[in-house]
Order: structure tokens, then sequence, then C-alpha cells
């Protein structure tokens, strides 16, 4: 027996998805421990209101940046690693790639300086930030540089240099973003947030300095069109689900401190953020190692195979992970915020319950983007995103604050189900014969 569970052991230890998880949660863990420290700063020294406005300004980020790359960062590390073994073909898609990058960048950039004022207005209730927004938008250039270069990396597979510009990251996020928010507030944290994403383009550029000449290459070769089509249908899936979560979540966040106040949505901000701290150590695996993957298999039984075997290996570890997690609430939030938000232990249950279902969920969803089932995963992102919102309006209304959280829940659980029907096929696939 025991030498039997030692030999389980060995394997999973050298299971490839465990290799690339630890890896990936060095890199996560920065990354974790630097916003959580940011909230608990915003927490401390603006107390709910410095969590909103934080919560908005990451959400129009993230839609910004999306923008500025044209959604393709996928498909630059899909194709740098698909064409290692052809030089000039590589160089063709990533000439491409960072001819639309640039060109997507600058149309996002004029469009968010020019209209930083009503912009402001809508975000924040107020035309105070106005100027600081119209920064954000100039800055656009180096948010976008540092996804794509972080893109080729993953392509070339050099996980270990992108953990040095992540934990960099998040080394600097920490610094500028507690000093900012300490001395200036809630603009120190939109200019700490700026420099941030400004300092982390140059360490890349100082630590990879051959990453440099591409963008020389992409002012020689420019776009070819052929290369432009593929990695623009590759963005397409990743446009849905990019765009559609944050502004889903701005709308939900909005319409809450309407109806509730700015206190009960920023305590739901403050639930997203704990939630995004543990599901970021697992989520970054699916692009790393199943979306390879998944994408290499054929038979429909080898990809149920896998797809139950990650099941296995996270499904309890996760289910482990968020018991705990309940049963310690309390101290996390007084840990990471303070006594204030202390309400916020209301929505734990239906969030992780709503968590688990959205990652075994997601097993199946890089199924869809492993297959190119194009429609499929769009038609799944765009309906979870309006059932979210219909059923955070009905739950509020009946539940009050919980029902925001009880929505989440129910959303993903219905989520789950549709993906299991439509990839019924999949799961009911039986072993093939061996050939003659």
């Amino acid at each position: 027996m025991k030498d039997y569970i030692s030999r389980k052991f060995h394997k999973l230890r050298y299971h490839p998805v465990i290799k690339t998880t630890g890896l990936n949660g060095i890199a996560h863990f920065g990354k974790a421990i630097a916003g959580l420290i940011a909230n608990k700063v915003l927490a401390v020294f603006i107390g709910p209101a410095g969590i909103y406005f934080a919560g908005q300004l990451t959400n129009f980020l993230y839609i910004a940046s999306f923008f500025s790359t044209g959604g393709i960062i996928g498909g630059i590390t899909k194709y740098t690693a698909e064409h290692n073994d052809s030089p000039e073909i590589q160089k063709d898609y990533l000439s491409t790639a960072f001819s639309i990058v640039g060109l997507f960048t600058l149309v996002t950039s004029i469009i968010v300086t020019a209209f930083s004022s009503p912009l402001s207005n809508y975000l924040f209730g107020s035309y105070e930030y106005t100027l600081l927004l119209a920064l954000t938008g100039i800055s656009l250039f180096f948010f976008a540089g540092n996804l794509a270069f972080v893109a080729v990396l993953n392509g070339y597979k050099q996980f270990p240099r992108i953990v040095q510009i992540n934990v960099f990251t998040s080394l600097s996020s920490i610094v500028l973003i507690a000093l900012g928010t300490y001395f200036f507030k809630q603009e120190g944290f939109l200019i700490s947030t700026v420099a941030v994403q400004v300092l982390t383009f140059l360490f890349t550029l100082y630590r990879e300095p051959k990453l440099l000449p591409l963008l020389k290459t992409s002012l020689t070769r420019l776009f070819q069109n052929k290369k432009t089509l593929h990695l623009l249908q590759f963005g397409l899936m990743s446009a849905t689900s990019t765009f559609a979560t944050p502004f889903v979540q701005m709308q939900i966040r909005l319409y809450t401190n309407h109806t509730l106040g700015t206190t009960e949505a920023a305590l739901w901000q403050g639930m997203i953020k704990i939630s995004e701290a543990y599901l970021g150590f697992i989520f970054p695996v699916f692009g790393y190692y199943y979306l390879p993957r998944l994408s290499e298999l054929k038979d429909n039984y080898y990809l149920k195979r896998e797809i139950l075997g990650g099941y296995k290996i996270f499904a309890p570890l996760v289910l482990i992970g968020l018991i705990a997690i309940y049963f310690l609430r309390e101290p996390i939030i007084l840990l990471l915020f303070s006594p204030k938000f202390l309400d916020m232990q209301l929505l734990f249950p239906y969030q992780l319950i709503g968590d688990f279902f959205k990652l075994i969920g997601w097993f199946m969803t890089y199924f869809l983007v492993a297959k190119a089932m194009t429609k499929h995963f769009i038609g799944m992102e765009l309906g979870l995103g309006i059932v979210s919102y219909v059923l955070t309006l009905l739950f509020v209304k009946w539940y009050g604050f919980p029902g925001i959280t009880m929505a989440y829940m129910i959303s993903f659980i219905l989520y789950f189900i549709v993906l299991a029907f439509l990839l019924r096929h999949i799961f009911l696939a039986k072993k093939p014969e061996a050939t003659q």
C-alpha cells in the first residue's frame, strides 16, 4: 500500500500540469499579494469608496488593454510556439501581430484621450479624473507593448523569464501604489498604476533586449493578409470573454452602487478580489497546458480522459481550499481589508459555490477554444453575461445584498450544465478499438 501511494505521489508530482501550476503559482503569488496589499491600503486610507474606485479603474484598464492589442495576445503565443521551427514564417506572424497591436493601440489611445471627460463621469461619477484618464490613454502603448512581449516569451516557453517580469511588476506595484495612495488618495492610485506598467515595459526590454528588433521588423514587413486573418480569427473568441466579463461587472457595480450604495458595491468588489486571488493560481494553467494539449488530441475518448483527469487533480484541491476559505472568512477579511468590510461575509457561501462551478466549467470552455468552436464559445460567453446581469437585477430586488452572489452562483451552475450538454458526445465516448 505504501509503495502504491509513493508511486501515485511521484507520478502526480511530475505530471506536466502540476509542474506548470507550480511555476505559474510563483508568478501569481506575487501578483496576488500585490493586489491584496493595494486593496488593504485603499481600504485603510480611503475606505469602501477607494475599493469601488479601484474596481472601476481595473475593469476599464482591462477593456482598454484588450482593445489596444486587438484581442490577439493568445494568437501571438499560439503562432510563436507553432512556428518555432520555421523562423521566417514566425517572423511574418510576429511582424503582423506587432503591426496590429500598434494600430489598435493608436486608435484606442486617441479615443480614450479624446473622450476622457465623459469617461471620467461615467466611471467615477465625476469629471475630476479627466486629465488622469487622458494620461492613461497615452500610456496604453506601454500596457499593450508589454502584453505582446510577454506573449512572445510564452510562445518561446520562457516561463522563468515571465516569472521574473511578473515578480518585478508585483514588487513595483506594492511600493508605488502604497506610496501613491497614501499621499494622493485616488489620484495617486491611478498614477501609480500607470507608472507600474511603464516601468514593467522598460524592465522587460532591459531583461529581453532581443525583443526590441520585433518592433523594427513590424515596421518593415507590416501586415501579411493571411497572417492577419489568422490572428484576428483567433482573437475573436478572446474578445468576447475579455470584454463581456469586466463590462458586466462594471454594470453590476454601477447598479449596486445606485440601488444599495457605494459600501455594498465596494464589499462586492472586495469579494471579487479574494476570488481572483485564489482562482488565479489555476486559471493560467488552462492557457499554458490545456489549450495546446486539447488542441493536439483528436479522438473524443482521449479528450474525455484529459478533461476528467483535470477534474481528478483540481476539483478535490479546489473544494478543500474553498471550504477552508469559508471557515476562515472573517480573519481573511480583517487581514486583507478592515472591520468595515465584515458584512462581506454574507457573500462568501454563494461566491465560493459559484467559483467551484466556474472552475470545472472552464475545462469544457477551453475545449471549445482548442477546437475552434467559435459560435458555441461566443454564444456561451454572451449568454453567461446576459444571464448574470438579469439574475443580479432580480435577486438583488428579492434578496437584497446577498442576491449579487446568489445570481453569480446560479449563473455558473447553469453555465456548467449547458456546457456538459453541448459536449455530451465527448463524455459518452468509448475507447477506440485497436486497429489490426
